[in-house]
C-alpha cells in the first residue's frame, strides 16, 4: 500500500469509526451512546456474521486487542491504528488469512513472536509506536512488499529480515539504529529504503547488492563515509546523505547514471566531485551549508543548484568536457579573429558555455571581458547547417545580431555588417554567418515577429534537411522593419511557426498555407517579406526564420 493508500484508508477509517460504521462504509447500527468496547463487539459480532474481510478499529481508544476478535481468519485486512495498546496477544498469529495490518499508533514496546505465522501479509505498519526489539521470527513473513517501522526506539534489525526477499518499500527512519545488518544485501526488490533519523556510523557493503533502489534516504545520521558499493545502485533516483558528517564524496557516484536528486546539505564537504558533472539526468543538487572551498564548473551547468553562491561575473568561466585540466582557459593575448572557437588550452577540444547545454547563453561583451580578457567581442553558439551540430563559444563581434547562418559561401543579405567565415568543429566544413549591428528591439512588433521566426528555425534545425540549404537566419534592421508596413504580418509568422511544428516550411508550400489561413492578401505580404529579406522562389530555398 502506498502511502496516499493508507491515507485515504485512514481518512475513511475515522469517518466510518465516527459513525459507528465499518471501513466498508456499512453501518453497523450499534447504538452510539453505549461506551466504546459495547460498539466494538457490536461491530466484530457482524463482521463475524456477514463474514467481512476488512474491519477497521482505528480511533476506537482501545488499550488491549478485544477477545472476541480471535477466530476471524477470513479478514484480510485489519486496521488497528491509532489506540493506546501496549501489547498484542499471541493468538494474533492465528489470523492467517490477514494481508494488511495495521498497528501503527499506539504505545507498543514488543511484537510477538507469533506474529511470523501471518505468512499471507503484504503490508505490515508498526510505525509511530515504542517498539524496542523485532522478533525473529518477522523473517518469516517472505510475502510482504512494505514494512513501515518509522519513529520507534529500534536499536538493532535481526538478521532474518534478510529472508523478505519479495520487501520493495522499508522504514526505518526515526529509529536508535547504529548499524543495519549484512543479511540486507538479500532484499534484492527493495526501491524505496528510508533510514533518516538514526546512529548510523556505517554502512554495511552488501547495500550494494539493492541494484534496483530507486529512494535511499539516509539523511540525520552521523556517516563521516560511504561504502565504495554505492556506485553499484544504478538505478537509484534520490539519494539523501545530507546532516552527516561526510568530509568528501566519492567518484563513484559518477556510475548513479540515473540520478535525478542529490541532497548532501549540512555535511563538512569542501569540495564536489568532478565526477558530479557527468551525471545528465542530475537536476537537483543541494549542497547547503558546507565549508566549499571552490565548485568545478561542470557542476555549475546543473539545472537546480542550491546551496552554492552565485558566481561573480570576474569569476566565470568556461570548461571543457574532454579533459579535467581545461577548467580555465589560456586565451592568446590578443583577441582571435571573429568565427573563432574558444578551445582548451590542455586538449585544444571546443570548450562549452555553464548552463543549459541544449539552449547556451551567450556570453554578453562584459562576460567575455571578465572570463576571458578580450575586449570588443562576444561569444556566439552558431549551428553548422552542414550537420546540424552546436558550434560553442565562437568569437563574435560585440554588439549586433545574427543574420543567417548559411551553408553556401554568399551574401544572401545585402544589410549584412560583418561575413564571419567559420569552420565547424564537428564537421570541418566550412559556412558563414552573417552579422548586422543593429539589432532590433525585443519589445516592438518586428521583434516578436522576428521572435516567432527564431523558434520556428530551431524546430526546423531539429529535422534532417538536404545539403546546402541556405538558411534566411535573423533579419536586419531594416528588413524586419519593413514587416511593420504589413499589418498581418505577426499573423503570418504565428501561422508558419503552427505549421513549423509538424512540416518542414518550403516556401511555395508555405505561400499555400497562408493563403489558405490568412487569404491571398496575407499571402502576397509574406511574399514581400521573403523579397525583403533576400530569399529567391526560384532556388526554393528553405525559409526557417
Amino acid at each position: 500500500m502506498g502511502f496516499i493508500d493508507w491515507l485515504l484508508m485512514r481518512l475513511h477509517c475515522r469517518a466510518a469509526n465516527q459513525s459507528g460504521g465499518s471501513c466498508s462504509s456499512v453501518s453497523d447500527g450499534s447504538d452510539l451512546t453505549a461506551p466504546p468496547d459495547v460498539r466494538v463487539l457490536t461491530l466484530v459480532r457482524r463482521a463475524k456474521a456477514d463474514g467481512w474481510t476488512e474491519l477497521c478499529l482505528g480511533y476506537r481508544g482501545l488499550t488491549m486487542l478485544p477477545e472476541y476478535l480471535r477466530g476471524m481468519t477470513p479478514l484480510q485486512r485489519l486496521d488497528l491504528s491509532n489506540n493506546q495498546l501496549t501489547t498484542l496477544p499471541e493468538w494474533l498469529g492465528e489470523m492467517i488469512g490477514l494481508e494488511y495490518l495495521s498497528l501503527s499508533y499506539n504505545q507498543l514496546v514488543a511484537v510477538p513472536e507469533s506474529i511470523g505465522n501471518l505468512t499471507n501479509l503484504k503490508t505490515l505498519s508498526l510505525n509511530d509506536n515504542q517498539l524496542l526489539l523485532l522478533p525473529d521470527s518477522l523473517g518469516n513473513l517472505v510475502n510482504l512488499t512494505e514494512l513501515w517501522l518509522g519513529d520507534n526506539q529500534l536499536k538493532s534489525l535481526p538478521d532474518s529480515l534478510g529472508n523478505l526477499v519479495k520487501l520493495e518499500r522499508l522504514t526505518l527512519w526515526k529509529n536508535q539504529l547504529t548499524t543495519i545488518p549484512e543479511s540486507i544485501g538479500r532484499l534484492v526488490d527493495l526501491t524505496e529504503f528510508y533510514l533518516s533519523v538514526n546512529h548510523l556510523g556505517t554502512l554495511p557493503e552488501s547495500i550494494g547488492k539493492l541494484v534496483k533502489l530507486t529512494h535511499l534516504c539516509l539523511a540525520r545520521n552521523q556517516l563521516k563515509s560511504v561504502p565504495e558499493s554505492l556506485g553499484n545502485l544504478t538505478n537509484i533516483i534520490q539519494l539523501s546523505l545530507a546532516h552527516n558528517q561526510l568530509t568528501s564524496l566519492p567518484e563513484f557516484l559518477g556510475n548513479l547514471v540515473k540520478l535525478h536528486e542529490l541532497d548532501v546539505k549540512e555535511n563538512e564537504l569542501r569540495e564536489l566531485p568532478k565526477c558530479l558533472r557527468k551525471l545528465r539526468s542530475l537536476e537537483i543538487l543541494d549542497v547547503g551549508d558546507n565549508p566549499l572551498a571552490s565548485v568545478h564548473p561542470g557542476i555549475r551547468r546543473i539545472k537546480d543548484l542550491r546551496g552554492v553562491p552565485e558566481e561573480k561575473p570576474s569569476e566565470r568561466h568556461l570548461y571543457c568536457e574532454a579533459c579535467d585540466e581545461g577548467t580555465r582557459v589560456s586565451p592568446p593575448r590578443e583577441r582571435p579573429p571573429f568565427g573563432t572557437p574558444i578551445v582548451c588550452a590542455t586538449c585544444h577540444a571546443a570548450l562549452l558555455p555553464i548552463g543549459d547545454a541544449t539552449e547556451p547563453r551567450d556570453y554578453s561583451p562584459s562576460d567575455v571581458s571578465a572570463s576571458l580578457g578580450y575586449a570588443d567581442c562576444s561569444l556566439g553558439h552558431p549551428r553548422c547547417p552542414w550537420c546540424l551540430k552546436v558550434n560553442h563559444c565562437v568569437v563574435f563581434p560585440e554588439n549586433g545580431t545574427v543574420l543567417a547562418w548559411c551553408a553556401r559561401q554568399k551574401q544572401a543579405n545585402p544589410g549584412a555588417a560583418f561575413v564571419i567565415d567559420v569552420a565547424c568543429v564537428h564537421c570541418n566544413r566550412r559556412f558563414v554567418v552573417e552579422w548586422d549591428q543593429s539589432p532590433v528591439r525585443a519589445d516592438s512588433g518586428a521583434g516578436r515577429f522576428q521572435q516567432l521566426c527564431e523558434e520556428l528555425c530551431h524546430i526546423g534545425l531539429n529535422r534532417t534537411l538536404p545539403e546546402r540549404v541556405a538558411f534566411s537566419g535573423f533579419f536586419s534592421s531594416q528588413s524586419i522593419l519593413r514587416c511593420n508596413e504589413h499589418p498581418r504580418a505577426m499573423s503570418i509568422g504565428e501561422v508558419l511557426y503552427e505549421m513549423g511544428n509538424h512540416k518542414l516550411v518550403l516556401m511555395l508550400r508555405a505561400h499555400e498555407y497562408v493563403a489558405q489561413r490568412l487569404g491571398e492578401a496575407a499571402a502576397s505580404d509574406l511574399s514581400c517579406i521573403w523579397h525583403n529579406i533576400g530569399s529567391n522562389y526560384s532556388e526554393g530555398e528553405c525559409w526557417l526564420r
